[in-house]
């Protein structure tokens, strides 16, 4: 997973570009309060590691779109 950051520090921006491993996906459901539920993902690069928490919403947007993607992928013919 290649993830690419802009932080603003006090002397300007500053980019951040890491290639990291994910080492685990958690899915926290939540009977009592369904719209807490949550998908952690678990990274660890050479330099660096973090969680990136997904809210209910986020994770479909993300289905979908990697669903629609799939799709248009699959219909695409290699030409050699």
């Amino acid at each position: 997973m290649r993830i690419k950051l802009k932080l603003m520090t006090l002397s300007g921006a500053k980019k951040i570009n890491c290639l990291n491993k994910i080492d685990n996906i958690e899915l926290k459901e939540d009977l009592i309060n369904p719209e807490e539920e949550r998908v952690d993902i678990f990274f660890k690069g050479e330099s660096n590691s973090g969680i990136l928490t997904l809210g209910k919403q986020e994770a479909k947007d993300i289905a979908e779109t990697l669903n629609r993607l799939g799709k248009v992928l699959g219909k695409t013919k290699k030409i050699r």
